[in-house]
């Protein structure tokens, strides 16, 4: 009898585990990456309020993740928040339709919408903002576009449910979703304002007939030298995965300044890792 109870308790053991590895399961903070105290701008934020309030774009883009050529993808709030409490997603061929339609479809376990408005080009100062390309921009090869959909700009708060304790995630994170092209948004929003996120994500971009027109993997490419290009510096961690063999995704996609790798995981079809800039 002992020994079918630890069997039945190893048992259901096993179940719990892989029903919170399941895609419905709840938020992983990386431990190995520094957690960080929800800050007071998203703390006392009045939800009710959004509509009118201030958009406070510098405190939103400060110790963020920035992930161009996102899509729909959940895995960064999923393993990171509480890591970072405020997400920056950039695709240029996903449309304001698509998007809420995610979001009331699939969203993220636990969280509702506490508020969202649609953010304008002068909230996110992009009104007097020049691009400015690498003098080696000409010789940059375009690949095959997809499509492009007319930009827009959401602001979202999401609010984790009574329901949930703690230990599912952190109680509120902000997500801001652009319409936009990956580069220029980066340049726009913190080399310009000389803010570096503490987190990018290069996660499946599109290369090639993907729909991305660069190669955001390639260290000699234009993201990557416009991330270098920062006056404040570059930001702290690199996370680097997508589909396919895992090995693929064990060294670091830009590894002149993203050498020492501090997180990796295994999944169905594809692996992830996190990177730390080298000193």
């Amino acid at each position: 009898m002992t020994l079918f109870l630890m069997g039945l308790k190893l048992l259901i053991l096993y179940y719990l585990l892989q029903q919170q590895n399941s895609n419905g399961s709840k938020l992983f903070m990386v431990t190995e990456l520094s957690q960080l105290k929800m800050p007071s701008w998203l703390a006392s934020l009045k939800t009710n309020n959004l509509m009118t309030a201030i958009f406070p774009l510098k405190e939103i883009i400060h110790d963020s993740l920035f992930y161009p050529a996102c899509g729909f993808d959940g895995q960064p709030v999923k393993y990171f928040a509480g890591n970072v409490y405020s997400f920056i997603y950039v695709d240029y061929s996903r449309t304001k339709k698509a998007l809420f339609q995610e979001l009331e479809s699939s969203g993220f376990r636990g969280y509702n919408i506490a508020g969202y408005r649609e953010i304008s080009k002068r909230e996110l100062a992009l009104s007097d903002w020049e691009q400015i390309m690498p003098i080696d921009f000409a010789d940059e090869q375009k690949h095959h576009i997809v499509k492009i959909a007319k930009p827009y700009a959401i602001w979202a708060i999401f609010q984790r449910e009574n329901d949930f304790s703690e230990e599912h995630g952190p109680k509120r994170f902000s997500l801001l979703y652009l319409c936009a092209e990956g580069v220029a948004a980066y340049q726009a929003l913190f080399n310009s304002n000389n803010i570096v996120p503490k987190i990018i994500a290069i996660i499946n971009p599109g290369t090639g007939f993907g729909g991305n027109w660069t190669n955001f993997e390639d260290p000699d490419k234009i993201f990557a030298k416009i991330v270098k290009q920062n006056k404040a510096g570059i930001p702290r961690y690199l996370i680097y995965g997508g589909r396919g063999n895992s090995k693929y995704y064990k060294e670091s996609c830009w590894p002149d300044i993203y050498g020492n790798c501090i997180y990796f995981i295994e999944r169905n079809g594809g692996g992830i890792g996190v990177w730390q800039k080298s000193k």
